[in-house]
């Protein structure tokens, strides 16, 4: 698996970042979601995924036997006794056409589902190995890395540009979950402290523009 891989699979998992514990080295990831981004162990990532593909090979088993499907009426004699009834799972020859159907869908989803996790769990433990030259491409530099000064306003100047601004307004919206009125009240405050090199006039209003763009185009990623 190649350096490219082990990102897009991280990427598609939701990954957005890694940072060793204080104290140890152990590794922790940053996962997004629609809800915000969380934080979780990788050996516990690991953990988790290894319970899942064992729960989804359990489930396939129940589908190779034929447990999501209607019971057949079985009538046996029993020494001594009249006829007794009982339901019993269907052979695969027992199944109707829809129900062959449904078992050849569950078994390709169960499968692609595992497959998946399995591809994960192989780029965690490349990420693992090679933490040093992956590390960098995970964490990108925070727009605050900036190189700033003060302008003839008073404001402190800065210098990454427009599209870093409003990565930054969108980044302190997410943090506590800004709707449309409470991110526009942070590029507001954001252009009150800040001066954007070579912008003179930008205004709350294209920057919280430009923060919508930026928002629309990850959701669509």
């Amino acid at each position: 698996m190649t350096d490219f891989q082990v990102l897009q699979q991280l990427k598609a998992a939701g990954v957005v970042g890694v940072r060793k514990e204080e104290g140890s080295a152990r590794l922790i990831l940053v996962q997004r979601s629609k809800e915000g981004e969380s934080e979780i162990p990788l050996g516990r990532y690991k953990t988790d995924l290894q319970s899942g593909i064992k729960q989804l090979e359990e489930e396939k088993k129940e589908v190779q036997r034929n447990f999501f499907a209607g019971r057949q009426a079985v009538e046996f004699s029993l020494p001594g006794g009249g006829p007794m009834k009982m339901e019993a799972l269907k052979s695969d020859s027992q199944l109707s056409a829809q129900e062959r159907s449904e078992k050849s869908g569950r078994l390709a989803a169960l499968d692609t589902e595992a497959k998946k996790r399995r591809s994960l769990l192989m780029a965690l433990a490349h990420l693992q190995v090679n933490i040093k030259e992956l590390l960098p491409k995970l964490n990108p530099p925070s727009p605050l890395s900036a190189p700033v000064s003060r302008d003839s306003g008073g404001k402190t100047l800065w210098t990454r540009g427009m599209k870093a601004a409003a990565l930054f307004c969108l980044a302190e919206g997410k943090k506590i979950k800004a709707d449309d009125a409470a991110l526009l009240a942070l590029c507001r405050a954001f252009l009150d402290r800040y001066a954007v090199e070579e912008e003179d006039g930008y205004s709350a209003e294209q920057l919280f523009n430009n923060v919508r763009q930026i928002r629309q185009l990850d959701a669509l990623d």
